[in-house]
């Protein structure tokens, strides 16, 4: 996998034979956790320069671009705050920034991330219960790491903005439109959550899934291949 400007431009070549079908969990060391969450058929991280000499013009919005049913002609709202109302936050030209792309609401992704944050000493707490024992309603794309900056025109024209554009693609040729997105603001930095619906199922038989997500210097295409995210004998997204 290349990251350029912030654009994700291909996906990482397979890992044949992952740990994670080999060795039981939670038997699965901290450095094979960090693998899984960074770098494995679920998740992808890597650092990424965002460049916003390069951003597009600022532009001003209305509550139609929210996309909120309902709202009818509003006040021009002043493009410039992340989280909206507070004041445009001063932007430094380039950032660095470390992106993560997994899927959260896979199987393996949701035992390794319990291991993070509870230990294996920690499973039988309340919290990693239910992480671990949940039966997702929906499938879970999260995107953290991206920079708050780069929702200069607020968060809510930024979700709106990417629940109308971004879809899921098969390799059966299903094109499947997101349920909902939700975007997070922690510090600098934004959490991007992507949820599809269930029903229809995507299976095997689909073969691949593929995104592309643009928003202004947030680009990200990405491409996974399904055999390769089977964990005990079953497809996990």
């Amino acid at each position: 996998m290349r990251w350029v400007a912030g654009m994700l431009l291909a996906a990482a070549p397979a890992l044949a034979g992952g740990f994670w079908n080999k060795k039981p969990f939670p038997e699965w060391s901290r450095e094979q956790v960090l693998e899984l969450l960074t770098r494995s058929p679920w998740a992808e991280s890597e650092t990424v320069l965002f460049d916003f000499r390069e951003a597009g013009p600022r532009r001003q919005v209305t509550w139609k671009d929210l996309g909120v049913p309902g709202s009818g002609p509003g006040p021009v709202i002043s493009a410039g705050s992340p989280v909206g109302g507070i004041g445009a936050p001063k932007t430094k030209d380039k950032i660095e920034a470390q992106i993560n792309v997994r899927w959260s609401s896979a199987l393996p992704v949701r035992q390794a991330a319990a291991l993070t944050k509870f230990g294996r000493d920690g499973l039988q707490e309340p919290g990693a219960k239910e992480l671990l024992e949940q039966q997702p309603k929906f499938y879970l794309l999260e995107i953290s790491g991206v920079p708050a900056a780069v929702a200069y025109a607020g968060i809510p024209v930024m979700q709106a903005d990417l629940y109308r554009d971004v879809r899921l693609i098969t390799g059966s040729g299903r094109s499947i439109a997101p349920e909902a997105v939700y975007i997070t603001p922690k510090g600098a930095k934004l959490n991007i959550a992507i949820r599809f619906l269930k029903e229809p199922p995507i299976t095997l038989k689909d073969k691949t899934l593929r995104i592309r997500i643009e928003y202004d210097l947030l680009k990200i295409k990405r491409k996974w291949n399904l055999r390769e995210m089977v964990y005990q004998g079953k497809l996990e997204l």
